[in-house]
């Protein structure tokens, strides 16, 4: 067991990814993938304000730096704030993927959401419902 584990990396465009866990150990399948507890991370985009993810575990692989958090997972950008089951960030491709048990919140608008995804390399955020019967956004 690792205490108190701290990554860092920026990607070609400048793109800055930090990732902290309270607890972390290595895979006993894969020396590579590393099981974090008590998960932060933040995104900082160039000109685009932080992103900022919490959980209760994730898996982060130390090759390609994806990371895959799961339970209790968090996410706030500017007054935007989001909860789920996980998210999974892969930073080759530039993006991340919010998926089971989504709430959006902010301060006009609380909505459920099956899929939320955030493009890194622009900050751009889509979020998607799959089927149409259940989608519910309440204005506040």
């Amino acid at each position: 067991i690792i205490e108190k584990l701290n990554y860092k990396s920026i990607d070609a465009l400048g793109n800055e990814y930090i990732l902290s866990a309270e607890f972390g150990e290595e895979n006993e399948e894969d020396p590579n993938i590393l099981i974090l507890k008590t998960v932060s991370g933040v995104i900082k985009l160039i000109d685009r304000p932080n992103i900022y993810i919490h959980s209760d575990f994730a898996k982060y692989n130390s090759l390609t730096f994806d990371t895959y958090f799961y339970d209790n997972v968090s996410g706030l950008f500017e007054e935007n704030k989001i909860y789920a089951d996980n998210l999974d960030l892969f930073f080759k491709d530039n993006k991340a993927i919010m998926y089971n048990n989504i709430l959006y919140l902010n301060k006009n608008t609380k909505a459920n959401a099956d899929e939320v995804l955030l493009n890194l390399s622009n900050g751009d955020v889509s979020i998607k419902m799959f089927d149409e019967e259940k989608i519910q956004i309440i204005r506040n």
